[in-house]
């Protein structure tokens, strides 16, 4: 079991940027995922599997929360993409918002 991570530095910020490093639950019966992030924290909020790329900064709108059991988390209500860090998000990314856009 991993450690929890400690407060963050602000839990006032209504905002926080990360990378995914995986998907730790989905909802299969609506859009709901729990992610861990690369910088310890975890971050829960109304998306999809789909929604995330590896290696990609994400910036998550919500709020931090202590759960007694699970530590510091951020419980986010929309989320953008911050960075983009690999080709295949970089395509990811065009070919999702941009009409004309093929993978090749």
């Amino acid at each position: 079991m991993a450690a929890l991570a400690g407060p963050p530095k602000d839990r006032t910020k209504t905002e926080h940027v990360a990378e995914v490093r995986r998907v730790v639950f989905e909802n299969p019966s609506g859009p709901f995922v729990i992610l861990e992030l690369v910088d310890g924290y975890t971050a829960l909020g109304p998306a999809t599997i789909e929604d995330f790329e590896a290696r990609t900064q994400y910036r998550f709108l919500g709020r931090w929360e202590n759960d007694p059991a699970r530590g510091y988390r951020f419980r986010f209500s929309a989320w953008v993409v911050h960075a983009i860090g690999s080709r295949t998000g970089v395509i990811k990314y065009l070919v999702t918002l941009c009409h004309g856009i093929g993978q090749k």
